[in-house]
């Protein structure tokens, strides 16, 4: 639907065998058919965006680097689609609330956590 942001799973921490209990044999066989060996889990149509909490952090992490490696950081760095750069979302409405909402999202971080905000740079 035009407007909604697609939802997805970027990453979790675990194991194929811990996958294949959870959800059957068989599902896991399905959902992982093609994919060994790649980073390109997602199909290029899946619509799959950044977190934007991570979007946030490889962001900062690549302005403080600055030159060189923030411009291909920019310009290199593809979505899931293969095709939109980073730049290139970051340039988009979509692009700039899923900023907004990492922002948003590192503000609401427990102040105990303070830890984190020195080692991303927020």
């Amino acid at each position: 639907r035009a407007g909604r942001r697609p939802q997805g799973v970027l990453c979790v921490a675990g194991t194929d065998e811990a996958f294949a209990a959870a959800v059957g044999r068989a599902e896991f066989v399905e959902a992982t058919r093609g994919l060994s060996g790649t980073v390109w889990a997602w199909p290029p149509a899946s619509g799959l965006l950044p977190a934007d909490l991570y979007l946030r952090h490889v962001l900062l992490a690549a302005t403080s680097l600055g030159g060189a490696a923030e411009t291909d950081f920019l310009d290199n760095t593809l979505l899931a689609d293969r095709a939109t750069t980073v730049r290139a979302y970051l340039a988009t409405a979509m692009g700039q609330e899923a900023l907004r909402a990492g922002e948003r999202e590192w503000q609401r971080l427990p102040e105990d956590e303070r830890r984190l905000r020195v080692r991303f740079g927020g």
